[in-house]
């Protein structure tokens, strides 16, 4: 699923994605949204890059935020999800990537998601929002993010190919990971070690087979 567009919030829990999940045994998975979330809430928002709102723990797993939110006025907003309820704690977050730019406020905000208390794993992120990220984060540059690194990151330990990314100088390949089935995009991590002494780690570098 991938989806486009605007969102104009003028309440709380705006999610590119969905507003509310509630239920039983929901999933999120292999999921981009590039929308722009423009807020004019004055204060909490609570509005997340995917989901506004969860009351039940969730698996969020391969997805992109690679939208916006903004709003000068607003704060208290989740880069993933804007708010996770008590009953939701649970909530479970794996190989993600959030490219996202934010112009709400830093107050109350989190670069993955609030109020989170569940496993936090392999999640990338460019800019930071609010305090500090949670474990099994980490924060990425764009020229970690041209060179395969976070690809490589990504895709490393599953079994079928989720994660890819054309890689070449310049501007000619894929400027950030994208989802991709296709071999050739697949990316491995070359290690030069010395030849006196293997136990060091010379440079490593990314590349397409």
């Amino acid at each position: 699923l991938s989806v486009t567009g605007n969102i104009s919030a003028t309440g709380k829990f705006a999610g590119s994605l969905v507003g509310l999940i509630q239920g039983n045994d929901v999933t999120i998975d292999h999921c981009q949204s590039s929308v722009a979330i423009a807020s004019s809430v004055n204060g909490d928002g609570s509005h997340g890059g995917l989901v506004g709102l969860v009351n039940i723990p969730v698996k969020i797993n391969n997805c992109i935020f690679s939208g916006s939110i903004k709003g000068a006025s607003t704060n208290n907003c989740g880069g993933l999800v804007g708010w996770i309820n008590t009953s939701g704690q649970n909530t479970k977050f794996s190989n993600c990537l959030i490219t996202a730019t934010y112009t709400v406020g830093a107050e109350g905000s989190n670069a993955v998601g609030r109020n989170a208390q569940g496993d936090v794993k392999n999640v990338y992120f460019l800019n930071n929002l609010g305090r500090a990220p949670y474990y099994g984060t980490e924060q990425v540059s764009t020229e970690q993010l041209k060179s395969g690194y976070v690809a490589y990151k990504l895709q490393n330990g599953q079994s079928t190919q989720v994660w890819g990314q054309k890689i070449n100088s310049g501007n000619v390949g894929d400027q950030t990971p994208v989802f991709s089935t296709d071999a050739n995009k697949r990316v491995w991590a070359s290690t030069f070690r010395p030849s006196i002494d293997n136990s060091k780690v010379l440079a490593v570098r990314y590349c397409n087979q």
